[in-house]
């Protein structure tokens, strides 16, 4: 089986994006342009699906809400041939009709992704390879192409002043350099709980693995998403929560890639203005 069929991607953009109000009154946050080194501009959302591309997929889908439909299908009819040729020649947009979570966005996708394993990218991140490295969500496609198996979730090290806004990991070190065996998970982890659960091998004191926004999984998440969807009674389900059951049920086959490169999340203001400017001064996209 080839990668290009046996992965599919996910990009949920259906959230209300309230910090980047009132730009997100008028357009979704996933259309915010970026500009690269070569003077070519695009939004956010078409970089990342030009990345998906750069892993292996071919069909991606888009989470979106029913008011980004209209704005999201002008700009994709916009592209000519060499803007086309940069995305997955497939993309499909799946409505969600109401906020109710990242997990029960990835949740709705379930019938497009089938049998395959799921690629799922965030999508206010965009990612910045090394130089002379390929994008990191090719870096991490191609160690789960390696090993297969239940999970492989991108991560980044991060200080322990960036723990309240990241899912966090123990990585148990292996021979390949930057795979890890994930032992623990949490979601936006106390300080105290990091520094007694969540140290991995390796790393310098008071740093940590992260999750980074690029999460391949086989079919199995949707089980575990479906399960806590009919649990909820409030209809909210969360990808965390998920991967938490997953890496229960999953232990030694749930795995972490450290990718040569970092992730820019243009969700804020302040995070947006500094990746515009890294963007346009990044030498190797």
């Amino acid at each position: 089986m080839t990668l290009d069929t046996a992965l599919r991607a996910v990009i949920p953009v259906a959230g209300l994006g309230t910090r980047m109000m009132p730009w997100t009154a008028a357009a979704p946050k996933a259309l915010l342009p970026l500009v690269d080194p070569h003077r070519r501009i695009r939004p956010v959302i078409h970089w990342i699906l030009a990345d998906a591309k750069a892993a292996g997929v071919d069909a991606a889908a888009l989470v979106i809400s029913p008011d980004q439909q209209p704005l999201l299908r002008t700009y994709l009819d916009a592209l000519d041939a060499e803007q086309r040729d940069e995305v997955p020649s497939r993309i499909e947009m799946i409505i969600q009709d109401r906020p109710a979570g990242f997990g029960e966005a990835v949740l709705r996708t379930q019938e497009f992704v089938g049998a395959a394993a799921v690629m799922v990218m965030l999508g206010d991140h965009v990612h910045m390879a090394d130089l002379g490295c390929p994008p990191p969500a090719a870096q991490v496609a191609r160690a789960w192409r390696d090993h297969r198996g239940t999970a492989m979730i991108g991560v980044q090290v991060v200080d322990a002043d960036e723990l309240p806004r990241v899912g966090t990991c123990r990585g148990e070190p292996t021979d390949e350099p930057g795979l890890y065996v994930c032992s623990v998970f949490v979601e936006k982890p106390p300080a105290e709980v990091a520094r007694g659960e969540l140290r991995t091998p390796g790393l310098a004191n008071g740093t940590y693995l992260a999750h980074n926004g690029i999460y391949i999984f086989s079919a199995a998440i949707y089980d575990c998403l479906g399960e806590l969807a009919a649990g909820a009674n409030d209809g909210e389900v969360e990808l965390a929560a998920a991967q938490a059951l997953l890496l229960n049920r999953c232990r030694g086959d749930y795995r972490l890639f450290h990718p040569d490169g970092r992730a820019c999340d243009v969700g804020t203001p302040g995070g947006y203005a500094a990746t515009f400017e890294a963007f346009a001064a990044h030498g190797d996209r």
